[in-house]
């Protein structure tokens, strides 16, 4: 078998989304080294001990010449169950790759030493996230046949790097939106912008203003099945847009003119009439209330206290069935919840 030219064992922290295209990538390397099958098996650390991975990493399934493990929830693991792996890591099996994913783990913890010692660390953060945005757009777009240039790119990592999930969604319309266009530049992006409120994610938000709640569960399960049933995901991305509306509300109460409170935001002018279109069905209570139960639902489902998708569907039916329409606004201290 030809030689891995990649490590063997691999640790992502950061966005699960990056992590999921790195693993992709990844996955794409072997495959080119190797003149054979290669299994990709995906585990979760709050369903599979450490110990039994490292087990089923020793052996390969028939007809298969490498097998990649991804481990979820690496952050989660102790450091009393690491001496299993610091033992697998003095003499891997080299027909298995381990891929640990983190959305974050401490300065100091102990996984993290171990694979930097033993492999590779890959953290989705600042410049490194940057560099990962900019070239998942570059690839993603390259998959419809088009280019896009730099001005074009920084315009739409503003926009939405901070949430690869909906950048994904994004750039899909945009590819066609560009029909034949081969090259994208800034002033496509402007235009396509004015377009903005025919993407699914935005759909959704004025679904549940509207109390449309059957119409909400059809595009929640669509968006669902774009990020490959990534609730996590569509969580963020659904408090990042939520938490935008809400700034805005924030800035508009404390005196501050439409106009500076989007540009605040990062809202550009041609999105401008879209957006105030939506916010204006939610008053500033009702944000709140929904950035605090997306909050509340993110922990619930990371400590398996509740089931992901059909846990979001159920707060989709909540959510939609009462809004609070912004007859008058309420000011107060509420802090908008990071998700952890």
């Amino acid at each position: 078998m030809p030689d891995i030219k990649t490590a063997l064992v691999y640790l992502l922290i950061g966005d699960p989304f990056l992590c999921e295209e790195k693993h992709k990538i990844l996955l794409d390397k072997i495959r080119k080294d190797i003149d054979g099958e290669v299994l990709s098996t995906k585990f979760r650390i709050s369903e599979t001990t450490l110990d039994e991975i490292l087990l089923q990493s020793r052996s390969l399934p028939f007809l298969t010449s490498h097998q990649v493990f991804l481990v979820r929830e690496a952050e989660d693991i102790k450091e009393k169950h690491l001496e299993p792996l610091r033992s697998y890591l003095k003499n891997p099996y080299i027909k298995t790759t381990l891929v640990f994913e983190a959305e974050s783990v401490e300065k100091d913890h102990p996984l993290k030493k171990i694979i930097v010692d033993a492999g590779e660390v890959v953290l989705f953060e600042g410049s490194q996230k940057k560099r990962s945005g900019e070239l998942f757009i570059k690839n993603k777009l390259l998959q419809y046949g088009k280019t896009i240039l730099p001005q074009a790119v920084n315009r739409l990592m503003e926009k939405m790097g901070d949430h690869p999930i909906l950048l994904h969604s994004i750039l899909e319309q945009l590819a066609l939106y560009a029909t034949d266009q081969p090259v994208i530049d800034e002033a496509m992006v402007e235009t396509f912008e004015e377009s903005f409120e025919e993407l699914d994610s935005f759909q959704l938000g004025d679904a549940i203003g509207n109390l449309r709640v059957d119409k909400a569960i059809l595009i929640l399960r669509k968006l669902l099945e774009h990020a490959d049933s990534d609730v996590s995901a569509l969580i963020g991305m659904l408090h990042w847009q939520f938490k935008r509306f809400w700034k805005v509300a924030v800035l508009l109460d404390s005196g501050l003119s439409q106009e500076s409170a989007l540009r605040e935001c990062r809202i550009f002018p041609k999105q401008a009439h879209f957006f105030m279109k939506q916010f204006r069905l939610f008053s500033r209570e009702k944000l709140e209330q929904v950035l605090e139960d997306l909050f509340q639902l993110d922990w619930k489902m990371k400590t398996g206290q509740v089931e992901g998708s059909s846990a979001l569907e159920t707060w989709l039916i909540t959510t939609t069935q009462t809004t609070l329409l912004p007859a008058s606004r309420q000011t107060g201290t509420f802090t908008a919840p990071a998700l952890r």
